[in-house]
């Protein structure tokens, strides 16, 4: 933990780690003799304290307060461990935690930084795992428009609904779902899922072995896997979209008219469908002038309806 020092009248904490290269340093005095004994113990308090609180960059005016709420505050930006995490609308311009699941070994770290809230949830060093019943989870109320959310977790979902603004999601193992929502967003995922779910805006996705789908999308897509697929159904688009897959395929159904919708596609061994019309490897240039789709695989299929 970190120690507190009365320098001219003013208290002054002194982080862990300074205090651990101190002891060291100390310590590294005796050379190969065994520091005394009468000492040894006061060492092993201080070492393990200074492991068992380890020091964080905090944001200024933090607290590790299990709750929070933070008014006339719309950017948040969370580190979340392996926490799912849940965003919903706030009936004010709030951020606030409504509902939480924090097993026992973590700590929630939460303050200010410039015109952000800051969240970091982090596990004690040397705590044994956590228990409890459920998964670890975080449930925020948002507000509902002009909201900036900046969230990641490893093994954790990430969930947002009923929300307009920007977001930026990331996780490794877990999935990814935007719902009712509006805005600007890029997902990135390593082996979960992606969906976008009455999604109306701009969407970058991109994910190495698990599927991305859209359904009832509307706006401007790039979307990108290794080998998992791109599905999307009732999708409507109002700019230029990207689709690419190595093995995996793309299975897109459009609103639009899809006779007036160009398309640039390439493939090396996997086949193309363009509504009733089929199409061999190669690069192939088909349809209107207008909006285009961009599409890219390798063994993949790709149909277009």
């Amino acid at each position: 933990m970190p120690s507190r020092r009365t320098i001219a009248g003013e208290q002054i904490q002194i982080p862990a780690v300074l205090q651990m290269q101190a002891v060291l340093q100390w310590a590294g005095r005796f050379g190969t003799k065994e520091v005394p004994v009468r000492y040894g113990i006061p060492m092993l308090c201080l070492l393990l304290s200074g492991f068992i609180h380890p020091v964080t960059a905090a944001a200024a005016g933090s607290s590790e307060a299990q709750e929070f709420s933070y008014a006339g505050y719309s950017e948040l930006r969370i580190d979340a461990s392996i926490f799912d995490l849940e965003f919903v609308p706030a009936d004010a311009q709030v951020i606030t935690l409504l509902e939480s699941n924090i097993p026992s070994g973590f700590t929630v770290s939460h303050g200010r930084q410039g015109g952000r809230i800051v969240v970091q949830l982090q596990r004690q060093m040397l705590s044994l795992p956590g228990w409890g019943s459920g998964r670890a989870r975080l449930r925020i109320a948002v507000p509902r428009n002009g909201v900036s959310i900046t969230a990641r977790t490893s093994t954790g979902s990430i969930h947002v609904q009923e929300l307009s603004g920007s977001f930026e999601l990331s996780t490794s193992s877990g999935e990814i779902q935007l719902t009712d929502s509006a805005g600007s967003a890029t997902l990135r995922s390593s082996t979960g899922n992606q969906q976008a779910r009455n999604f109306n805006g701009r969407l970058q996705a991109r994910s190495t072995t698990g599927q991305i789908v859209l359904d009832g999308f509307s706006g401007r897509v790039q979307a990108s896997t290794t080998t998992g697929g791109i599905r999307g159904s009732r999708v409507r688009l109002r700019e230029d979209a990207e689709f690419q897959t190595t093995t995996g395929g793309v299975e897109i159904t459009f609103l639009n008219d899809i006779e007036q919708l160009g398309f640039r596609l390439q493939t090396t061994t996997g086949t193309v469908q363009i509504g009733d019309r089929g199409f061999g490897r190669g690069e192939i240039t088909a349809g209107g002038s207008g909006i285009t789709v961009f599409g890219t695989t390798t063994t993949g299929r790709q149909t277009y309806r």
